[in-house]
Order: structure tokens, then sequence, then C-alpha cells
């Protein structure tokens, strides 16, 4: 897979990993013209991906090199779609109801390359669905994490959780808009303020961020639970209670996250998004709303600093 004409076509859906792919011993960088396609003297290794319909692929790798991952629409493309060299993985999403093909490229960022491990993970993209809050008038309410920039202690969840193959028992909350899932009760969270697109290996991960964001407390603003149901198919409720998402803007943000206890479903819904003084902030133009695993290799990502991407009513159902 040393020009864009071999690329390595990789089996379509689901998560196939190529460990140790030679980056060649050629120039380290793309050639002159268009997207980098050229000889294998130009040091990068070529996929040629299908993302089925109404489906996300994640490219994600792993090397002792400093890498530029890029993707084009085709061979012989005038410019790269999007290349990137921190982070070191590409997402794409495919929202329309017929499959598309992308290639996906890795090159060394400077110098000669060396061996890399490179991995496509394909899942669903989130279902649209209308905001339907939960009354949280009986919730309990997380101490402490009423001020800016606080993040809980971790807290047992009311059943395991299924996520991204691993079973979690234990969560932290985040003033901004997000919570950590932990496989037992030592994790630590993190009350990172500064959003950031996903996936990344950077922490926070193992995150469900139904609305990350530098937030603000309003007063009487609060992060509630609530647990719900008949032990089986019980729902766990997070909700962030009038919060704002700039520090001059007087935005009035409530939204939750629910988590199904045997499906491993995970929903959010938008239940008041009141604007202020900030434009769009109110609607996620510089929140990141999706899914990261554990490791920050693979994320469902929804939206990342994309205005309009939530409002009053929205809601999404992200389905393992």
């Amino acid at each position: 897979n040393a020009t864009c004409a071999t690329a390595r076509v990789v089996p379509t859906g689901g998560t196939t990993s190529y460990v140790a792919d030679d980056t060649r011993t050629g120039g380290p960088r793309f050639a002159a013209s268009g997207c980098g396609f050229g000889t294998a003297a130009d040091n990068t290794l070529y996929y040629a991906v299908t993302v089925p319909a109404n489906s996300t692929t994640t490219m994600t790798t792993d090397s002792a090199t400093d890498l530029v991952v890029a993707r084009a629409d085709s061979c012989g493309a005038a410019t790269c779609a999007v290349s990137s060299d921190e982070p070191e993985t590409l997402t794409v999403t495919n929202a329309t109801g017929a499959p598309v093909q992308h290639i996906f490229m890795v090159r060394a960022y400077s110098g000669l390359g060396g061996l890399v491990d490179v991995t496509f993970s394909t899942s669903a993209i989130p279902t649209a669905i209308p905001a339907m809050c939960v009354n949280m008038a009986s919730a309990t309410v997380i101490a402490d994490i009423d001020v800016d920039d606080a993040v809980s202690d971790a807290i047992a969840l009311p059943f395991p959780v299924s996520f991204f193959g691993t079973t979690m028992t234990h969560f932290a909350a985040s003033s901004n808009g997000n919570i950590q899932l932990f496989p037992n009760s030592s994790g630590v969270g993190n009350d990172e303020f500064s959003n950031v697109t996903m996936p990344t290996s950077d922490s926070p991960n193992a995150l469900v961020a139904p609305f990350w964001d530098d937030l603000r407390p309003n007063t009487g603003a609060d992060v509630r639970t609530l647990t719900s149901g008949v032990a089986g198919s019980r729902i766990f409720t997070v909700q962030w209670t009038n919060w704002r998402a700039s520090s001059s803007g007087m935005e009035a943000l409530t939204f939750q996250l629910q988590m199904a206890e045997t499906s491993g479903v995970i929903e959010f819904h938008y239940c008041t998004m009141t604007p202020g003084a900030s434009g769009t902030i109110h609607t996620g133009s510089s929140a990141t709303i999706g899914l990261e695993n554990a490791t920050g290799g693979f994320a469902r990502l929804q939206s990342f600093n994309m205005a309009n991407a939530v409002m009053t009513g929205s809601g999404f159902r992200f389905t393992p």
C-alpha cells in the first residue's frame, strides 16, 4: 500500500487493526503536488476505506515516529480533504444513505519513517430524537460541583454499564458538561474546561459529554442524578441545571444524559437551551458533544464547536 493505486482495502464495518505497518524508507513527506499521491519514495501508507451509510469511521495510529495523517476523497484529488499532525487520528462521518469511499493516508512528519500500528473502527452515528427530559424534582444533587470548574469524587453507578466493551461501575461528574466513567472506585475525575475534538488520547477520556464547554453556574445551578424504572430496565439520568456557557452572557442551559441499564443505549436530551448575549454559544458553537472510550482511541462525535448543533428540544441516541 505504498501508492494510492495499491491502497490497502480495509474491511467494511467493525474494527480492523494493522500492527507494525511499515512506513517505508523513502522521503518522509507528501509529493510536491496534489494530495501527496506519488511513489513508494513518498513514504506514505494508503488505505481505501468504505464508510457505510449513516456511520462514522475513525483511524487511530500508534508509533514512535512523529506522524501526519490525512484523508482524500479519491486518488488524484487536488487537495486533501483534511490532514492532521496533532492529534494523529482522523474521523469521517457519512450521514448519507449510501456507502462512501475515502482514501486515508499515514506518513512521517520528518526524517525516515518507522513502524506504525493503524486501527480503523466503524460505528453507527447517533440518531436524532426529540428531547424527552426526565422530571428531576426528586433527584439527588451532587455535592460541591455547583461552582466553576469543579469535578466530583468517583460515585457508584446504580448499575454496571458496558461502555465501548468495558464494564464501568463508577463515574465522576464535571461542572463543564460531561462525566467520566471508571471500572472501579479508584477513578479520578478531570475538571478540564477547554474542550477538544474526539478522539484524542489527552485527558479526559472514558467521556460522556452532552455539552462539554467552559460552563459557569447561574444562580441555583447544580448537577443532579436520578435512577428511575425497575431493575433490569432502569434509567440513570444526570442533569446539568441552569448553567451558562460564557463569562459575560446569561444563557440558561439545562440538559441531561440518560443511560439505559440493559441495552447500554446512551441518550442526550436538551431541555432548555436559552440564549444569552453570546450569539450561538448556547447551541454548541464552542462545545464538544459525543462519547469517547477509555484510551481516547475511538469516539462517537456528534459535533465539535459547531453552531446550531443543539437547541431546546434536541436529542441524540447513541446505540452500542
